[in-house]
């Protein structure tokens, strides 16, 4: 009768003691098995062929980064795209809070009476007052009403009727130029109509509705800033009192 040689298997006849292949004892005990040890990185589920794994592993972990990638350069474009438009909105804001402060500071700053001068066409001027420049009765006309007139120092003057309207007169006596391009792109900020003006002055620009309108204009160095509030002519008032006083300047 033949036995199996307990750690390598082979069988051979009852009378030998030992193993002819191994040379173990015929009574030596059977060897532990012995499994390979699993490597972590290729850790698949138990219920994944390992044919499966091995072929589907590269193929899916190269779209991975792929997209992980792609994620992150959309997430930063996003990002750059709202500080460039939050730069963006906060300069136009501050454009416009800082023109027309610039204009007022501006026109503040050469408000200065002047007692005597020569104007472009030659007339001497005693005394530079805004009141001075037209009268009650030429604002009355081109409002089609009476009004009266208040001066406030030699820069301003208001005229007023019983019925609400009025007309604001504004000089500024020197720095004329400078101070009618900011109030300029003032009212083209705030304004639905405007546009430039011939025949008024050296350079004249209007802008306002239906019955209030601004108009701004320069006669050699002194600028002039007409606001007409509440009529139904506001426009035409405006141009033909601004035409009487660009002829006195």
């Amino acid at each position: 009768m033949n036995r199996v040689c307990n750690r390598c298997g082979l069988a051979f006849a009852d009378d030998q003691p030992i193993c002819p292949r191994c040379r173990a004892p015929a009574d030596s005990p059977a060897a532990p098995m012995k499994f390979p040890r699993p490597d972590p990185r290729q850790a698949i589920s138990p219920l994944t062929p390992a044919g499966v794994r091995a072929a589907g592993t590269a193929p899916i972990s190269t779209p991975l980064k792929w997209a992980m990638t792609s994620l992150k350069l959309i997430v930063a474009l996003l990002g750059l795209s709202a500080i460039v438009a939050i730069m963006a909105i906060g300069s136009c804001a501050y454009f416009d809070y800082r023109t027309p402060k610039r204009a007022s500071d501006l026109l503040q700053r050469n408000k200065q009476p002047v007692t005597q001068g020569i104007t472009s066409s030659g007339q001497v001027v005693r005394s530079r007052d805004a009141c001075s420049l037209v009268s009650n009765l030429e604002v009355g006309g081109a409002l089609a009403t009476v009004v009266s007139s208040a001066g406030n120092g030699s820069s301003t003057c208001q005229y007023t009727s019983y019925e609400g309207k009025s007309i604001a007169l504004e000089v500024t006596w020197r720095g004329g130029e400078m101070a009618l391009k900011f109030a300029a792109m003032a009212l083209q900020g705030r304004s639905r109509l405007f546009g430039r003006v011939a025949g008024i002055g050296d350079e004249a620009y209007f802008g306002g509705a239906k019955v209030s309108a601004t108009l701004l204009f320069r006669k050699a160095d002194v600028m002039v800033s007409l606001e007409v509030r509440n009529a139904a002519n506001a426009a035409a008032a405006a141009k033909l009192v601004g035409q009487k006083i660009a002829g006195r300047l």
